[in-house]
């Protein structure tokens, strides 16, 4: 059986006129990875993040995520994205992914 190493989080909304977009993360010292799909109200670092945030009750601390890598996927294309916010809100996902694993 092989190990399963991304844990997605579906927070798509129908029809809400938003980005369809969807947002890995990865810290460099492990192997597994964390991910949503969501419908972002624009494609702004930061928006994506506190709705994130917002939706699954994360609440997170400002040395978090250093060592968390972000990439926002969207039409086909993965763009790396380097914003500590996002980053954080990452470092929770991890977290939580590791507790299910």
């Amino acid at each position: 059986m092989a190990d399963l190493d991304t844990c997605w989080w579906d927070l798509r909304a129908p029809c809400t006129g938003g980005h369809a977009v969807s947002v890995t993360f990865h810290d460099a010292g492990d192997v597994r990875r964390a991910g949503v799909r969501l419908s972002a109200p624009s494609l702004d670092a930061n928006d994506i993040a506190d709705m994130v945030a917002g939706v699954l009750g994360i609440a997170s601390q400002a040395d978090d995520g250093a060592n968390v890598s972000a990439l926002l996927i969207y039409n086909g294309i993965s763009l790396p994205i380097g914003s500590p916010r996002l980053a954080r809100v990452g470092h929770a996902l991890l977290q939580r992914a590791g507790q299910i694993f």
